[in-house]
């Protein structure tokens, strides 16, 4: 169990199942022969000693392909690649079935790429829709934490700041959703973990929670972190954090209270809205969005990581099935019993547009676990002999191996 991120709520877990012990680590760095590795904190994992020496069964905590959703510009590159071989197999219209997905173009600073002509050419286009700013969001390829992140109102000024940056720097330019849902005024993400198993399955925690911004929304001052980023690293640092909700974090019981409080004076609807936002009605979270974003997490992990945890050609397949026993890996062949496993448990960013769908955001390798507040405290729980995160996942999608 490498440090970091919170790995003492990993060691509470694994206390509670006697059946497993620490592996001892020399003072010259070695350790003894394990069957376990955990890096709760984007460690990198020496594949070339996996399987672990000397064991007869080894697991870690990390799919050898996570960047194929957890690396921005992979994550952009597969949604498009995915919607673009869906609508085409269902021959379906437009942006009908997608608007999941943000627009998004990858951008490499200092060079004319076939992206940053299509990032121009949809410019032009939004330009013609007087409802649309032409707002983006800039982020670098493979931060997190809020590292890097601007929003920038023109497509003039995201060249000029890629033009700021080295040659080659990777960027992704996404389109700003510019009239998200609020709660009391300010702007929202929702954080979801979800666990990828050894055998394909995605299982999503249902008792994930609601970051907040510290200032009420508006387009006036793009460079206000405070009313833009939710991320918790940037908010923490600001004048104000905690002033709403403690730890700006609200759990899902709280976040439907707040919109049930609040839907007809600080939801702030547009006219063109839904029935459930134009009406005042009430806005039913678990009910009506929660089931969206369960399936959007299936989704997303099969136009990410449909090729399998080890490199294969499993094909990840959506089984919104209520039942949700935890396995701990494939069944075993009686001719050649598996010797490795790997999964990894990640961090979904969405939010929600005013019509209530959801909008994914970003995939979180090693989200952060840290107890703050007591919304936190109840999520990354060590109740149920073994941790709320590990205990109770719902399973949206399973695998088969191609």
């Amino acid at each position: 169990l490498l440090p970091g991120n919170e790995a003492s709520l990993v060691r509470e877990c694994l206390d509670r199942r006697w059946w497993w012990r620490p592996a001892t680590i020399y003072a010259s760095g070695n350790i003894v022969p394990h069957h376990l590795r955990i890096g709760l904190n984007g460690q990198r994992m020496d594949w070339s000693r996996f399987p672990f020496h000397g064991v007869s069964l080894s697991m870690c905590n990390r799919l050898r392909n996570n960047r194929e959703a957890c690396v921005k510009s992979r994550l952009a590159l597969n949604l498009r690649r995915w919607v673009y071989a869906r609508k085409r197999e269902n021959n379906r219209s437009n942006g009908e079935a997608y608007d999941w997905v943000p627009t998004t173009f990858v951008l490499h600073a200092g060079r004319d790429t076939s992206e940053l002509v299509a990032f121009r050419e949809h410019d032009v286009k939004r330009k013609k829709d007087v409802d649309d700013a032409g707002t983006w969001i800039v982020k670098p390829e493979a931060s997190n934490r809020g590292r890097g992140v601007e929003v920038l109102g023109s497509a003039q000024d995201v060249e000029q700041h890629l033009a700021c940056h080295k040659t080659n720097d990777v960027f992704v330019a996404q389109v700003y959703l510019e009239s998200p849902l609020l709660v009391f005024g300010r702007k929202f993400d929702i954080r979801v973990f979800a666990l990828v198993t050894p055998d394909g399955n995605c299982y999503v925690y249902k008792d994930s929670y609601v970051r907040t911004c510290v200032s009420e929304y508006t387009l006036e001052d793009l460079g206000d972190k405070a009313v833009h980023l939710t991320n918790d690293a940037v908010q923490q640092r600001l004048p104000g954090y905690g002033t709403h909700e403690e730890c700006n974090k609200m759990s899902f019981q709280q976040f439907q209270r707040a919109l049930d409080d609040g839907r007809r004076e600080s939801l702030e609807p547009t006219e063109d809205t839904s029935a459930s936002a134009d009406t005042g009605a009430r806005i039913d979270f678990e009910n009506h969005v929660w089931p969206a974003i369960e399936r959007v997490t299936a989704e997303a992990f099969r136009a990410t990581l449909g090729r399998g945890a080890d490199g294969g050609t499993r094909k990840i397949t959506q089984d919104l099935s209520s039942k949700s026993k935890a396995r701990n890996g494939p069944t075993p062949n009686p001719e050649k019993k598996p010797k490795a496993f790997t999964y990894e448990l990640f961090g979904l960013d969405f939010m929600l547009d005013q019509i209530l769908s959801p909008v994914l955001l970003e995939i979180n390798t090693s989200p952060a676990l840290f107890r703050h507040g007591e919304v936190l405290k109840t999520t990354s729980s060590v109740d149920d002999g073994g941790g709320g995160l590990l205990n109770r996942g719902r399973r949206v999608s399973a695998a088969e191996r191609g």
